[in-house]
């Protein structure tokens, strides 16, 4: 988990325009959580102890919130550049764009009632104006 947040982060920073980041951004947290099943087990059967392990909770929060920080940054670069919309906010934005990608945690590998590819085309089609 501490591996994703490290290369979304770096895709954050990189200076490709901003649609290009939110896209392999999106793709990268997508596949992790949606196409590996071994981190997905792990990442539910954490969070499930985590409703008793304060230490491993904040550890989980935290990652999570790194993830959505990346995100943040990305849309906000959008916002500036006019590719993204402004309202809601970048923060509102980011936390539903990782939720979306949560939520293939709990999926059939490759996504449930739509692909994982039409998921994450809806995603980032709430960023546009």
């Amino acid at each position: 988990m501490l591996a994703l947040a490290r290369e979304v982060s770096s895709i954050a920073a990189a200076p490709d325009p901003a649609r290009a980041r939110r896209d392999r951004a999106l793709e990268t947290i997508a596949r992790a959580f949606g196409e590996d099943p071994e981190l997905a087990a792990r990442l539910l059967a954490a969070w499930h102890r985590a409703g008793t392990d304060k230490r491993l909770a904040l550890t989980l929060a935290w990652v999570r919130e790194q993830l959505r920080a990346s995100l943040e940054d990305i849309l906000e670069a959008g916002v500036k550049s006019r590719v993204f919309r402004r309202d809601p906010k970048p923060a509102v934005l980011a936390w539903v764009l990782l939720a979306g990608c949560e939520a293939l945690l709990r999926e059939a590998p490759g996504g449930g009632v739509a692909s994982t590819a039409e998921i994450l085309r809806g995603l980032a089609r709430l960023t546009e104006p």
